[in-house]
């Protein structure tokens, strides 16, 4: 019903709702190049084959390991928390009403380490929220630029980043490194284990799921069919904005008369020199 992605998810994000002027601007940049879109439309693999070629750009996949109570009632997805609220945006469809976002308890736990797990905890911090972290990482957000995460977490530790006056933190956030959930629990009982196996137990209001996958599912039954057809952004390799945008003005600078596909599945128009037909 809205085009834009994961960027939109920014919105709600203390210090980053400028990020929404680049999505307001692509969308333009769409309506005046005459773009058909089809709204709240999920093509099958034989609606595609008519196409000389078919670019795939559908996002990640918010990851749900088959673990018990990850489907509990006060299991959430970073989605559900980041959700826009404004509810006169000229964007959003006319003819459907915006599901709110969902309200977290005052102590969370977010799983996982992605943009969407930093942007939650931002919010929730920001909110006054007493938040976990679980990564399975040695640290978390190693993939954000230096500068970005070091004042993300200076206001972690319940301080401000350079140059920033904002509200702090109520409650510095805590970051629990190289561990994964082992079950949740609908009394709000979160059972931990660490990489040396010791298990712990943490007790809190919400779980928010907060891992990023990719989902080729789609790609590879196109493959199969022989259709000539790529991957960006999330859909390709879970990744930040930028990522995804060069991903994208890379394959459309590419694209031109007699496409095809080379032995690594890559679009391309011309064979390299040393081939000939």
């Amino acid at each position: 019903g809205d085009l834009g992605g994961a960027i939109l998810y920014c919105c709600t994000v203390p210090g980053k709702n400028k990020m929404r002027w680049y999505a307001d601007w692509q969308r333009e940049q769409v309506k005046k190049l005459g773009i058909e879109v089809k709204y709240r439309s999920e093509p099958k693999a034989e609606d595609l084959n008519g196409f000389d070629v078919v670019i795939l750009a559908a996002g990640g996949k918010v990851s749900r390991p088959d673990i018990p109570g990850v489907d509990a009632p006060i299991v959430c997805t970073f989605e559900d928390v980041l959700r826009c609220s404004v509810k006169n945006c000229e964007y959003y469809p006319k003819d459907k009403d915006k599901e709110p976002p969902v309200e977290c308890g005052e102590t969370v736990l977010v799983w996982g380490d992605h943009f969407g797990a930093a942007d939650v905890v931002e919010k929730l911090g920001s909110a006054g929220k007493h938040v976990y972290i679980v990564t399975n990482d040695r640290e978390f957000a190693s993939w954000m630029e230096p500068c970005h995460k070091d004042v993300m977490m200076k206001r972690f530790a319940g301080g401000n980043g350079e140059g920033l006056k904002s509200k702090t933190f109520n409650y510095p956030v805590t970051i629990i490194t190289q561990s994964t959930v082992l079950e949740i629990k609908e009394t709000g009982e979160v059972k931990i284990a660490n990489s040396k196996f010791e298990k712990s137990t943490i007790q809190v209001d919400t779980v928010v799921l907060a891992a990023v996958e990719s989902n080729h599912t789609l790609y590879d039954s196109l493959l199969k069919q022989g259709v000539v057809v790529s991957e960006i952004g999330d859909q390709k390799r879970v990744r930040n904005l930028r990522g995804a945008v060069t991903d994208g003005a890379g394959l459309g600078l590419t694209i031109d008369r007699d496409v095809q596909m080379n032995a690594n599945n890559e679009v391309i128009t011309r064979l390299p020199t040393e081939i000939t037909l």
